[in-house]
């Protein structure tokens, strides 16, 4: 999330999916919540995904006040072009652009991998969580029919996919790692150390100054071969949910 200003809007991908009117609100402070509030009963609103500044924590007090609930905290790194050095990786996965052939298994990885995953969807018990996992690998398919994200590598093992990360340009000279996961039969085998080396050198290809990527508190290994690689963390982010029926 790159927005510095706050804003909320409706959501179709989430009325879609889970059949309720859905709302979300980027960069909530304590200033605006009346607003957001407002905003939601003058539009019907069943549903609202609102994300804060974790350094705001009077928001997050006023939205629990209104019974919001905290669903997840998502970590924000960039990685910045000319003063940390291009990384060298080599090993078994090496990462290459999708395919169009490649997609059959891309969705199979997000399916499995995002069933276990615990960010703010899944983590709201008044959603399915099978619609909540078949929302990452929709995300995905359209990142990869180039609607959602601007490039999408794949770590490729003797010719079998074995994860993928998408990447969107977010301004002339940054871009985002939006979605990535590596298959369960992959673990250990240096599939994410691959995917993180090819988004940066993409990077670079496309002169960016800033890549920047997020992840929720708790995914620890995702975090240490990000540092590892030359990303520093730059600001964070409550995800909150509040239904209005």
């Amino acid at each position: 999330m790159n927005a510095e200003e706050y804003r909320i809007f409706l959501s179709a991908p989430e009325m879609e999916r889970f059949g309720c009117k859905t709302a979300r609100a980027e960069m909530v402070s304590l200033e605006n919540i009346d607003h957001m509030m407002a905003f939601c009963s003058g539009n019907d609103v069943e549903f609202l995904i609102a994300r804060s500044p974790t350094a705001d924590i009077k928001a997050a007090q006023e939205m629990e006040k209104r019974g919001f609930l905290l669903m997840d905290t998502l970590l924000y790194l960039s990685f910045f072009y000319g003063s940390t050095p291009l990384p060298s990786f080599s090993g078994e996965a090496v990462a290459r652009p999708a395919r169009l052939d490649d997609l059959p298994d891309i969705q199979l990885i997000a399916r499995q991998s995002f069933s276990g995953y615990y960010g703010h969807y899944h983590a709201d018990e008044r959603l399915d969580d099978d619609k909540c996992s078949e929302a990452y690998s929709s995300w995905i398919t359209r990142s990869c029919r180039a609607e959602l994200a601007d490039e999408v590598l794949v770590a490729d093992i003797n010719g079998k996919v074995m994860g993928f990360s998408s990447l969107k340009m977010a301004g002339p000279d940054s871009a985002e790692w939006t979605l990535g996961c590596v298959s369960p039969d992959a673990q250990g085998k240096g599939v994410f150390k691959s995917l993180t080396a090819g988004a940066i050198l993409w990077g670079a290809e496309n002169n960016l100054k800033k890549l920047s990527a997020s992840t929720l508190i708790n995914t620890i290994p995702v975090l240490k071969t990000w540092q590892q690689m030359g990303f520093t963390q730059t600001h964070s982010f409550y995800t909150f949910h509040k239904w209005f029926a």
